[in-house]
């Protein structure tokens, strides 16, 4: 072997070990953000090369979750300067906008992201909440009454690498209403719903509002309206660890909460396990309380399987629903975990 070819193979070997030491860092990094470790994280991502699209994505992201949100701003603006085409960076820069209650600078930088992939469910979620917002933010201008917090945008914990592979246009029906014009008085129309969308995305008005839910929620018709006598042992263990499951999540018991679902447990929108975890801790424990009721219980056994569908109303701070939800459970051991869950639709 000549000089020549010893020196290309060795820097082909110290190429191989450099991306293996950036992609187990990269991971280490993620599994910091995930615990809510921010700082840690922004430690670590100093030893890394810093000039990759995804070890700068995670940096703004822990820029955000420590609190320095200016310097999460300029590294977003920076990566939008230098990969126009991610719809990521543009989402988390309207999060943070939308936070300080920019709801025109949200809005562009929402849009921009659908034309970058007009398939991306978040960003069409957070979009449909802006003009939510900025409908209300009308109305309260006219009749000259208090707006509450600004909405909580949900924000991307990773760069999607399929996001850019041929996106699917939003359906007409669900397209995201404009806002009204300036100085016209909306009428009084919302967006329709996101389907599936996450409990957290409906806004109320007041916590009393959310209080008035929780308790009509707590009266006792949760009682399981489906299945046989033979099976009531394993139902009433099913609601048990489904009621178990919204304690926490009331509670806003972040590890109680995620022990709850399986390993096997797929998020319906589309996120990994460890991205959607990250996405469940920042959203348990954002508002300052939640109150989860379950009811309505229909629960059927499927083969090794449990299927269930009940009512779930939520309640905090900021945000209110009731949906009809459909989750499915697996027996591990003697405990039921949830293996997946879908929103059917929005209950009135």
């Amino acid at each position: 072997m000549t000089p020549d070819s010893n020196r290309f193979t060795a820097l082909m070997v110290a190429g191989v070990l450099s991306f293996s030491a950036m992609a187990g860092g990269l991971d280490d990094v993620s599994a910091r953000l995930e615990r809510g470790q921010y700082d840690q994280a922004l430690r670590l991502l100093q030893a890394l090369p810093g000039d990759q699209l995804e070890a700068r994505f995670l940096k703004s992201t822990a820029l955000a979750g420590a609190g320095r949100d200016d310097e999460a701003i300029a590294e977003l603006e920076a990566l939008i300067g230098d990969y126009p085409e991610q719809p990521e960076p543009y989402n988390n820069l309207a999060s943070l906008y939308a936070a300080r209650g920019d709801f025109e600078k949200a809005k562009a930088l929402l849009e921009q992201a659908l034309r970058t992939s007009a398939s991306y469910a978040t960003v069409y979620e957070n979009l449909s909440a802006v003009y939510v917002e900025m409908t209300r933010s009308s109305y309260a201008k006219a009749l000259r009454v208090k707006r509450t917090a600004a909405p909580q945008l949900a924000l991307l914990s990773a760069i999607e690498n399929g996001s850019l592979a041929a996106p699917a246009p939003v359906p007409v029906a669900q397209a995201p209403v404009s806002p009204p014009p300036a100085g016209e008085l909306p009428v009084a129309t919302v967006p329709p719903p996101v389907p599936a969308a996450p409990a957290e995305q409906q806004p109320i008005e007041t916590a009393k509002a959310a209080t008035e839910v929780a308790a009509s929620a707590a009266a006792p018709d949760s009682a399981i309206v489906g299945g046989t006598a033979e099976d009531e042992p394993l139902q009433q263990a099913v609601v048990s660890a489904l009621q178990d499951w919204a304690a926490a999540w009331s509670k806003q018991d972040v590890e109680r909460y995620l022990k709850a679902y399986s390993g096997s447990f797929t998020p319906e929108d589309g996120l990994s396990r460890a991205r959607w975890a990250q996405v469940r801790r920042v959203r348990l424990k954002r508002p300052d309380w939640i109150d989860v009721q379950l009811s309505d219980f229909d629960v059927r056994f499927e083969s090794d399987r449990a299927v269930v569908e009940l009512t779930q109303t939520y309640g905090s701070d900021t945000y209110r629903d009731r949906t009809l939800k459909r989750m499915e459970l697996m027996r591990h051991g003697d405990a039921w975990e949830i293996t997946s869950e879908e929103t059917l639709k929005i209950l009135p």
